[in-house]
């Protein structure tokens, strides 16, 4: 799995970007790994994934330790000023509930690749654009082949899209542009982050002390750091999630701040790097990017395949 996807699985599907970065510059090939978990970090503990930043860089892991054998071998470039901009866009200052990103492009052309289409590949980057690694397992030192995506209007039930489309109904179309509050819409996904649709128009989602539903795609709260309080209010209104060791219903999800769970109706902290743990009904009792293993909790790192 390459960098650029340990930083999306680690930013994109928890809190989305607000592309409020200015930073000028470049980053060093040597710095990136640093750059992005700090980056990162900030946005997660402002998001209340982690309690502080000690504790989330300490958690995750992200290595350019592949990407750095990929160029030795000629299979990469690194685009030094890219990275800088991919870490200016990843840093927030919102935490949005429903993130609708995909990928940010500045982030997907931080490396790019040089094989060209019928050429061994160890990930989809190291090939040319439009083309992707077929035949790879993640987490394996497996070789691939580079193979052309499909193009807009081709199929691709078979073959992934080229990049500005996507797979509709096996079919590769556009990309939409995400319309803002007030715009028409036809489905949830239409609206930006901010947003869901509502008698074919995207209406604000609630923010904190602003009544809210309690079922998905209705008025649920905008910020990941709230909860609808179904449980207690009446009417619902959006609240901060409970942090640890505050009082939580039993029967509530998802209302305690994300670095917690609800046991025995307190807000009871995951478990950090090193700390004991053990699985309950197929959850994980640590922190986010950490694995119980053998009864503690663990990195999750990968293995540098050679070339």
């Amino acid at each position: 799995m390459s960098t650029k996807y340990l930083i999306f699985a680690v930013l994109i599907s928890a809190v989305a970007c607000d592309g409020s970065g200015n930073s000028n510059g470049d980053i060093a090939l040597e710095d990136l790994d640093t750059e992005l978990e700090i980056a990162a970090c900030e946005t997660l503990v402002l998001c209340e994934r982690y309690p502080d930043i000690a504790t989330c860089l300490e958690s995750i892991v992200i290595s350019a330790d592949q990407e750095r054998e990929s160029i030795k071998a000629g299979r990469l470039v690194y685009n030094a000023i890219n990275a800088q901009q991919c870490i200016d866009e990843v840093t927030t200052t919102n935490c949005p509930a429903f993130s609708k990103a995909t990928s940010r492009e500045s982030c997907e052309d931080m490396f790019t690749g040089t094989v060209d289409i019928g050429g061994d590949c160890l990930s989809s980057e190291e090939c040319v654009a439009d083309a992707f690694c077929d035949g790879i397992t993640v987490f394996t030192c497996t070789q691939g082949v580079c193979v052309g995506r499909s193009r807009l209007g081709e199929s691709c039930s078979t073959l992934p899209c080229v990049s500005g489309t996507h797979c509709a109904d096996d079919i590769c179309v556009p990309n939409q542009v995400l319309a803002e509050v007030g715009e028409a819409c036809e489905g949830f996904f239409d609206c930006n982050d901010s947003s869901f649709c509502l008698d074919e128009t995207c209406i604000a989602f609630p923010r904190t002390g602003e009544a809210c539903g309690a079922f998905f795609n209705e008025a649920s709260c905008g910020d990941s750091r709230n909860y609808c309080g179904e449980f207690a209010d009446a009417p619902t209104t959006c609240k901060p999630k409970l942090g640890v060791g505050e009082a939580c219903p039993v029967e509530s999800e998802d209302v305690c701040v994300a670095y917690a769970t609800c046991e025995n109706e307190v807000c009871v902290a995951l478990s950090k790097l090193g700390e004991g743990c053990s699985i309950r009904d197929g959850d994980s009792p640590c922190l986010e990017n950490l694995t119980c293993d053998q009864r503690v909790c663990v990195n999750n790192t990968r293995e540098v395949c050679p070339i």
